[in-house]
């Protein structure tokens, strides 16, 4: 059973269901050795074609509307802290 918070649901708020999920996409490319530069810009890149892909490609999102400056913004903070936790995770199991 899943918690529903309408005010969660859609693109319109800075920080949104979405976001946890660019958090835990950080902590993979992290795990995975992917150096933050390249996981930094390339969640940059990914904001910027994000609502040209939900145009071209509506099916493929479960909520297509275009998301805000704001919520773009906070999806590029959360997979870079989540990829800062990652390393954090990392250094504590050495």
């Amino acid at each position: 059973m899943s918690a529903y918070i309408p005010a969660l649901e859609g693109n319109h708020k800075p920080i949104d269901r979405y976001t946890a999920a660019h958090f835990g996409v950080g902590m993979l490319l992290c795990f995975s050795k992917v150096p933050f530069s390249w996981a930094a810009v390339g969640a940059v890149a990914f904001e910027m074609a994000e609502d040209k892909i939900k145009r071209a490609n509506p099916s493929v999102f479960p909520v297509p509307t275009p998301d805000t400056k704001a919520n773009a913004l906070w999806d590029v903070m959360a997979l870079m802290v989540g990829w800062g936790v990652g390393d954090l995770v990392e250094r504590a199991w050495e």
